[in-house]
């Protein structure tokens, strides 16, 4: 059975995308194959074969490599299963590729895990879907929450330790009474702190919080200076936010090596660098389809199998997408890279598989079974650089996984921990506005973005209307109450999914002049003028998500009431002191729906990162970690380094 339950361990020292997401999503679904179902049927053709004994974890060796043992748990009862039915497929008679460690993902945890695994001793082949590394953390902000008594923490003076941590994850930082203006009564958390998360995960967080940081140290990771609590602001208020660098600096403008200029490039490209420098091999282009276990849902995971994506092309362009390292000038070698273009690959794992390919946000009808609203006309922070696809939480499921902190995708999204899963768009008038990303020209995925859209919004200068023309929201709000009004059904929503539809924000010609933007940096498929109201009607009419035409009357009706209240109130949704009239030609429509930004549910894993079946028991040789699992409402690269550090490590032993 799992160990989830006992002592954690103790602190280790130590391709071109189909224009629709619903039609490439449905592809990748029906490509993804089924598991192995490999064992003989017993007496009475029923009985799988019994799981194999858990290894017992070897005690490590003091120093940063050093990793206390875990002890491996006994396998589970094999299922009772018949002999496969015709179409489900069985291992493999032989393999394209071995390696001790084959790697799902190449985002925030694959790479550590990658490089954890390594320095057991293990060959690794980490599997990419995309043309390059990197993942959704390659995108991100940079910001490495890690504290508990770091070296920079140490220098600067800042007391921490793995019990703040803990205090700051699972404590409440006071009770909030009945009655009290701006907050729901009850108790009242500190930022990623709350309720819905699992208690043993937060504590082997902060138990190894120091260990990540001295491994992403020695593996080529530099931060900046000062820390601050800019990203993490616990209830202690404890500086634990770093930036990553990359060239010497955490700013960098886009190009082959960064796709959007953000941070996260100084995380993944130094971790890129030494995994290749020490010889672990990458497949690119390669979208991982299935996982091999002994028998559906009994015996020890074997390998997977990968389909070629034909890589990635930018429209207008022939040729395919290349990985940095293979660009002129590159910082990272470009060696240990896989060549083929076989259709189909089957990669055998010696220890294990380790899942890590990002949670699924990017897939329409998984992110539909955790919240029924998010339909397919909200857009995902990290596109359309990478895309979380759930292949990995899928395959682990159809191998016996179970799903873990299902609430949590909608849980996190009240104010408790942040609201941060969801969010209000930084550029409007773009297909992706997700504010922490500015697509520019000198990104080698702009053709996919095609636009950056119109920023520094003040929202003084528009309304935003439903798919039927109407207000229905405060535009200045922002977090879960924004949001949540967003996404609710309206007068023009229709079945099956009842979607509210698009979000639209509406402006005229003076405010485009007071926000001083610049209308190229819109996307004409998300972005219309008129000369009046009518024209621009007709225009949001022909738009994709616009799945039941807005009539002119509406929106000018909209539009006459908000005017009356212009220098006086908003008796309708108390937008402070409305500002400024729309009645200057020509009339905007800019695409403005929420974007959706962290996924925080998913495959069930125990405080060494194995991952556990429906009983609770560890299925052999599969690990994970990420946002492919759930348990945590922290997001962002501090917990993957963690867990793809203890997950690395283990899955290297194969323990």
């Amino acid at each position: 059975m799992s160990n989830r339950n006992q002592k954690p361990p103790e602190t280790m020292p130590e391709e071109t995308f189909a224009p629709s997401r619903r039609k490439f999503l449905t592809g990748g679904l029906a490509a993804a194959g089924l598991v192995a179902c490999a064992g003989k049927a017993g007496i009475n053709g029923l009985n799988g074969p019994e799981g194999a004994t858990g290894a017992t974890g070897a005690e490590g060796a003091t120093g940063i490599e050093g990793i206390t043992g875990v002890t491996g748990a006994t396998g589970a009862t094999g299922a009772n299963c018949t002999n496969p039915p015709n179409g489900l497929n069985t291992l493999p008679t032989t393999w394209d590729y071995t390696a001790d460690v084959v790697v799902i993902g190449s985002g925030a945890a694959g790479m550590v895990a990658a490089l954890a695994a390594q320095s057991k001793g293990a060959s690794v082949i980490v599997v990419e879907a995309n043309y390059d590394v990197g993942g959704h953390a390659i995108t991100s902000g940079g910001f490495v929450d890690l504290g508990g008594g770091t070296a920079d923490q140490i220098a600067e003076g800042i007391n921490d330790s793995p019990d703040l941590i803990f205090a700051d994850l699972c404590f409440p930082a006071s009770y909030v009474p009945a009655n009290t203006p701006g907050f729901f009564p009850g108790l009242k958390w500190g930022q990623y702190g709350g309720p819905y998360q699992d208690r043993a995960f937060c504590r082997t967080f902060a138990d190894n919080n120091v260990a990540a940081y001295n491994f992403l140290i020695k593996n080529g990771c530099t931060f900046s200076t000062p820390l601050t609590n800019s990203h993490w602001n616990g209830t202690s208020g404890t500086k634990r936010t770093r930036t990553a660098e990359w060239k010497g600096t955490t700013s960098n403008p886009a190009g082959a090596d960064s796709p959007c200029g953000n941070p996260g490039v100084g995380y993944i490209r130094p971790l890129e660098a030494t995994a290749r420098s020490k010889g672990i091999q990458f497949l690119l282009n390669y979208k991982m389809t299935t996982i091999y276990r002994d028998a559906v849902l009994s015996g020890t995971v074997r390998g997977v199998s990968a389909s070629y994506t034909n890589g990635r092309i930018v429209p207008g362009s022939s040729t395919p997408l290349q990985p940095y390292c293979a660009t002129a000038g590159s910082l990272v070698p470009n060696v240990g890279n896989i060549t083929t273009t076989q259709p189909i690959v089957n990669i055998k794992a010696n220890k294990g598989v380790f899942v890590s390919c990002g949670g699924a946000s990017s897939n329409l009808e998984l992110r539909k079974k955790f919240d029924m609203r998010m339909c397919d006309v909200y857009q995902v922070g990290g596109e359309p650089y990478s895309f979380q696809t759930g292949d990995g939480i899928l395959n682990a499921m159809k191998c016996g996984a179970a799903l873990y902190a299902t609430g949590n995708e909608t849980a996190g999204e009240v104010q408790v921990s942040g609201g941060f899963q969801i969010t209000k768009p930084g550029y409007i008038g773009s297909q992706y506005g997700y504010g922490s990303i500015d697509w520019t020209p000198t990104s080698p995925v702009f053709g996919f973005a095609r636009a950056s859209g119109l920023g520094g919004i003040n929202y003084q200068n528009l309304i935003q209307v439903n798919m039927a023309g109407q207000r229905f929201v405060d535009e200045t709000a922002t977090g879960y109450t924004w949001v949540d009004a967003c996404m609710q059904p309206n007068s023009a929503s229709v079945p099956p999914d009842w979607s509210a539809g698009p979000v639209w924000a509406i402006f005229d010609s003076a405010a485009v002049t007071r926000q001083n933007w610049n209308l190229a940096n819109t996307d004409p498929e998300f972005f219309y003028s008129g000369s009046t109201i009518a024209e621009l009607v007709a225009q949001i009419n022909t738009h994709q998500y616009q799945i039941t035409p807005m009539t002119a009357a509406a929106l000018s009706a909209t539009i006459s009431r908000y005017n009356s209240f212009v220098g006086t109130t908003d008796t309708d949704f108390g937008k402070p002191s409305p500002q400024y009239a729309i009645n200057a030609p020509p009339y905007y429509a800019a695409f403005s729906c929420p974007t959706i930004h962290d996924w925080l549910t998913g495959i069930n894993i125990d405080s060494g990162a194995h991952v556990l079946d429906l009983d609770g028991a560890i299925i052999p040789g599969l690990y994970a970690a990420g946002e492919d699992v759930g348990g945590m409402l922290m997001h962002g690269l501090a917990k993957c380094a963690v867990f793809g550090m203890i997950g690395g490590y283990n899955a290297g032993e194969g323990v």
